[in-house]
């Protein structure tokens, strides 16, 4: 598991630059460290519909509702010289 990802690179809704700073002033300085923080001490601070999406953020869930924007684009792989449509977005 990777103990080096800062907490302040987060780009999710709910960890952002000032949520950051606050963990960090609790001594949460890595996803790990997060992960490890009590849910209460957590709730204490944010509350605990924040505390509870961190914790689900940390742990790689995120239950956003996924939309599509912008025209569908194909991607296309070049192997050897042949191209291949790897993936339709």
């Amino acid at each position: 598991m990777n103990k080096i990802t800062l907490v302040s690179n987060f780009s999710e809704p709910g960890i952002g630059h000032s949520t950051s700073k606050r963990l960090a002033s609790m001594g949460i300085a890595t996803i790990q460290d997060l992960l490890d923080a009590s849910q209460t001490v957590l709730e204490s601070e944010f509350g605990k519909q924040q505390a509870c999406t961190m914790q689900q953020l940390a742990q790689g869930i995120d239950n956003s509702v996924v939309t599509a924007t912008g025209a569908p684009q194909v991607l296309l792989h070049y192997h050897r010289g042949v191209c291949a449509v790897c993936l339709y977005i």
